[in-house]
């Protein structure tokens, strides 16, 4: 649902996230039940991108600008054990 505070919104996200944990649960004893995982997880999905149009927020340059945050954390981390075994 919508809601009109964004610690109520988010509160609401946590919950998708339970649902979408439950999802794929049941998925991995029972492919048949794939589906209601996909769904839960676009819950998901809705529920952030709810947040981010309702804050001003642009979702596209957050997540842009956190994987390159990602993307050279692991080339860090790769580099430096990589040199590891190499002396």
């Amino acid at each position: 649902g919508i809601h009109e505070r964004p610690h109520e919104a988010l509160k609401h996200c946590a919950g998708e996230v339970t649902e979408a944990l439950v999802a794929y649960l049941d998925y991995v004893y029972d492919k048949n039940k794939k589906e209601e995982f996909e769904n839960e997880l676009a819950d998901i999905v809705i529920c952030v991108l709810s947040i981010s149009a309702r804050e001003y927020i642009d979702i596209e340059k957050a997540i842009a600008r956190k994987s390159k945050q990602i993307y050279f954390v692991w080339l860090k981390f790769f580099i430096f054990h990589n040199l590891q075994f190499c002396t």
